[in-house]
């Protein structure tokens, strides 16, 4: 399971001292951990902050595996800066197959290339058996979306046999306030 903007209180107490944002009582990735527990279903995870967001949170990229982590890959896709813009890719490595959680910057940004952005995970994932998986700020059928169709990856959503609608969000959300669009 890969998680992009996974949030935690500035002020919650920490868990784990390791890092500049370490572990929280109250991270997402937490409470999704211990819902699947409930259920009987028993995860490993990996969480790692990326930057602040809205003042009050801690923001990071997470993945949870059933079974061992043998591995962890953090791929910076910007170079460093203080800001939203900061993108990242965090990958897990469990048996051969490594599961990458990934949030890009928009595609037509002008300031951050997303090209730029692909090619570092490209460089990222060469030569591993991956799984990538995230938030590509992609509208369906977007310039960005076509380049990573049909040059680089393959979408399993286009690919699976069966399919439930063909968006994750139908409506605007923050960072994609210009109108209705379809995004996955």
């Amino acid at each position: 399971i890969a998680l992009q903007e996974v949030n935690q209180s500035k002020s919650a107490c920490k868990l784990n001292m390791d890092g500049e944002f370490p572990i929280r009582c109250d991270n997402h990735i937490l409470r999704v951990r211990e819902m699947l527990k409930k259920r009987g279903i028993d995860y490993n995870y990996v969480w790692r902050g990326m930057k602040e967001s809205y003042g009050m949170f801690e923001e990071g990229l997470g993945v949870l595996v059933e079974g061992n982590i043998d591995d962890v890959d953090f791929v910076a896709l910007t170079p460093p800066r203080n800001d939203w813009k900061m993108r990242y890719a965090l990958g897990v490595r469990t048996g051969e197959t490594w599961f990458y959680s990934v949030h890009t910057g928009r595609w037509d940004d002008n300031e951050v290339s997303f090209m730029s952005q692909i090619e570092k995970l490209q460089m990222a994932v060469a030569g591993k058996n991956a799984i990538i998986m995230g938030d590509f700020n992609c509208p369906d059928k977007c310039t960005g979306y076509k380049v990573l169709e049909e040059t680089m990856w393959q979408d399993i959503w286009a690919t699976s046999p069966v399919r439930c609608g063909c968006a994750t969000a139908k409506s605007s959300i923050d960072g994609w306030s210009e109108g209705e669009q379809l995004m996955r």
